[in-house]
């Protein structure tokens, strides 16, 4: 039996049934106030002149918002174990 293509209206059905449902990262950012973190993550963070040039850094409080969500998840990087 041939699988059918998905279409637009498939996407929206699927929409509406995942708008049942409370989204975690909205919950997260109306209980926490993150911008109360911004001051003390900036001070924790060398100051660095990037009028030559390059990439501009990301935003060190979506850096700290990734770390919540890593620990909340459960998605931490294991520690290399090292061996004498």
């Amino acid at each position: 039996m041939k699988k059918r293509e998905k279409t637009l209206f498939d996407f929206m059905d699927h929409q509406d049934k995942l708008g049942n449902y409370k989204d975690p990262l909205k919950t997260l950012d109306e209980h926490i106030d993150w911008e109360g973190f911004r001051e003390l993550i900036k001070s924790g963070f060398a100051t660095i002149d990037y009028s030559k040039g390059g990439r501009p850094p990301y935003d060190k409080l979506m850096l700290f918002k990734i770390l919540v969500l890593q620990n909340l998840y459960g998605l931490l990087m294991p520690r290399p174990s090292f061996r004498s």
